[in-house]
């Protein structure tokens, strides 16, 4: 959908929606970042050494733990939708986040991803993409469609 999804707390419901629809397990966060406080660098563990999976069969690995996440280089594309599907086209993905885990632009976030204003602007990344550019391929308008990544973080 548009930038204006209804902020970071509708964005994470979403994605635990979505998993829990599709019976997987765990707890779920958008990838997306509003604030300097608010971002998976703060809602992410750190400390997490474990494969960061697609729900593809057979699952195929995208990074090893934080540090692979964060690397900016991934070891396999994010373009598998929850219920395993690869997603064709590419997608643009909403993020406004660093590969680093936190925000990128105070002002390209859709107002906090509660507007669809086409005068405002969003950052975002591109589900066919492995290097930095998963997450910040560039900017587009609010009002223009777009994905979120989901992570299960416990």
């Amino acid at each position: 959908g548009a930038g204006g999804f209804g902020g970071m707390v509708a964005a994470d419901t979403f994605c635990q929606q979505d998993a829990n629809k599709f019976l997987l397990k765990g707890t779920y966060r958008a990838w997306v970042s509003y604030s300097e406080i608010a971002n998976p660098s703060t809602f992410f563990d750190p400390e997490f050494e474990g494969y960061y999976v697609l729900p593809s069969d057979p699952p195929i690995a995208i990074a090893k733990g934080w540090e692979g996440l964060t690397s900016g280089k991934l070891m396999a594309p994010i373009n598998v939708t929850a219920n395993g599907l690869k997603i064709i086209p590419p997608a643009v993905i909403w993020t406004n986040t660093l590969p680093n885990g936190k925000q990128d632009n105070p002002r390209q976030d859709c107002a906090n991803w509660t507007t669809n204003n086409i005068g405002l602007m969003g950052k975002f990344g591109m589900s066919d993409q492995t290097d930095s550019k998963w997450t910040t391929y560039g900017v587009k308008n609010c009002n223009d469609g777009g994905k979120l990544y989901c992570f299960q973080i416990d």
